[in-house]
């Protein structure tokens, strides 16, 4: 907004050396364009930033991992949500998703190279080692990220951790048949 304060100040004649001159249409309609482009950058910076607060509180809520590879498939970047971080996955970055004694549930590796090869969009599920010794379970999903010739940059997507649900259905699971053979 500052830019288009001077402008509007330059098109008034004020030189800022105290100086005043007079001004013709042409730079008039130049300063009022700058400052229009001004306050539309203003407004493109705030948007961005509720976009930016936005996506925090998806991946929050939802304990979605969002995670980018290259071209070859290795991670480049994992952001984590701040609950129920999974820091295991931090030692995927330079990695690539079967690297990791990680096991499909349904579906084969191969396949899933396969697809990536035909730039496919992809949904796995997904069995991980975590630190603590055991595993963990999650839903992988990704898209190509293309460069604007049709090359391939990497892959963008999402992981989200749903051992706690697959626990939860199993413990109710087993609540069901215990009252029902009561």
């Amino acid at each position: 907004n500052e830019l288009g304060a001077v402008a509007l100040r330059w098109a008034g004649g004020d030189t800022g050396a105290g100086l005043t001159t007079p001004v013709d249409g042409a730079a008039m309609q130049l300063a009022m364009s700058l400052r229009r482009l001004a306050l539309q950058q203003q407004a493109n910076s705030q948007l961005l930033h509720e976009r930016e607060d936005q996506l925090a509180v998806l991946r929050t809520l939802g304990a979605l991992y969002y995670w980018e590879t290259d071209a070859t498939g290795r991670y480049t970047r994992i952001d984590m949500p701040t609950l129920e971080r999974r820091p295991e996955l931090g030692r995927l970055i330079g990695r690539m998703r079967w690297d990791d004694d990680a096991s499909l549930l349904a579906g084969s590796w191969e396949q899933h190279r396969e697809a990536l090869a035909r730039r496919a969009a992809f949904e796995l599920t997904v069995r991980r080692r975590a630190f603590s010794g055991g595993h963990f379970i999650a839903i992988e999903r990704g898209q190509p990220r293309l460069h604007d010739d049709g090359s391939l940059i990497g892959y963008a997507g999402t992981l989200r951790d749903i051992t706690a649900e697959i626990c939860d259905g199993d413990a109710q699971r087993l609540a069901m048949t215990a009252l029902a053979a009561s």
